[in-house]
Formats: C-alpha cells, structure tokens, sequence
C-alpha cells in the first residue's frame, strides 16, 4: 500500500461530472494523491449556477479532473474514499487542504485591500482596474477557494 511521505505530492483538484440523463455538468473538489486516487469532497455543484448541489441520488458520470494549474486529467485517476487511505496518506490530504485555506485566505485579504483601497480613492480605480490588480485578486481568490472545496 502507497503510503504518502510529503504532502507536496498531495494536490487539491476539481472533479467534473456531467448527469447521466441531463447535458448538464457538475463539479466537487478533491485530493490527488500520488498514485491517481482521489478523495472527493461531496456534494457535486452544477457549473452552470442552478440549484445549489446536484440531487445525491442523480446518476452522474465522472469525466475529468483539473489540477490548480490548469492542467486536465482525463486517465489515470480512480475515486477512493477515506477509509482507503492510510493514516500517513490522511495526513497529507489534511496537510494539502490546510496549505489551501491558507493560500485561499491569503488572496481573499488581498482582494479585500484591494477593494477597501477602491472605496477610500475611487479616482484611482481605473488605474487599478486598468493595472489588472483588481481583477486578478478576485479571480485568484475565487480560484483558490474553488480548490479548497468551498
């Protein structure tokens, strides 16, 4: 059994499924392990902004995973739950969603200085906007706590 030595090798992902009866795809986020099993976090959310979570009895097939940077997985990955993992490998996956509440965290206190410094000088905002620092703050901390499972 792989036991997980270095949380570096544990990465928060996003899981996508799409509803077996409808054209309409969900998310979740989870843990990648070394080895390409994931630990899902449950409930699966549509992407398309409808009804909070995807109804648990619904069929849904699971397509791909999306690592923080982009890259996608469409093999090499199976769904584990938590009572397959070892003590070690437990760990690291607590380990991995710590280091992602603290990088979410992070750039959300970014985003709000940001937007704090637009209502104390909202003359410079289209300087700040223009700059792109607005704009990547918010999308980074919604980024970052989209991994982080929120």
């Amino acid at each position: 059994m792989n036991t997980q030595k270095n949380p570096q090798d544990v990465k928060v992902v996003t899981v996508f499924a799409t509803d077996a009866c409808f054209p309409r795809e969900c998310k979740a986020s989870g843990v990648l392990l070394a080895d390409g099993r994931v630990l899902i976090d449950y409930p699966f959310l549509w992407t398309d902004g409808g009804d909070n979570a995807a109804d648990p009895g619904a069929q849904i097939d699971m397509s791909h995973l999306v690592l923080a940077d982009g890259t996608e997985m469409q093999e090499g990955w199976r769904e584990v739950s938590a009572k397959d993992l070892t003590p070690d490998e437990l760990e690291s996956v607590l380990a991995c969603k710590a280091r992602a509440t603290r990088e979410a965290l992070k750039a959300l206190g970014k985003a709000i200085a940001i937007l704090e410094q637009l209502q104390a000088e909202p003359e410079k905002a289209a300087d700040i906007i223009r700059q792109g620092y607005f704009g990547h703050a918010l999308v980074r901390g919604r980024s970052v706590l989209s991994q982080a499972g929120q």
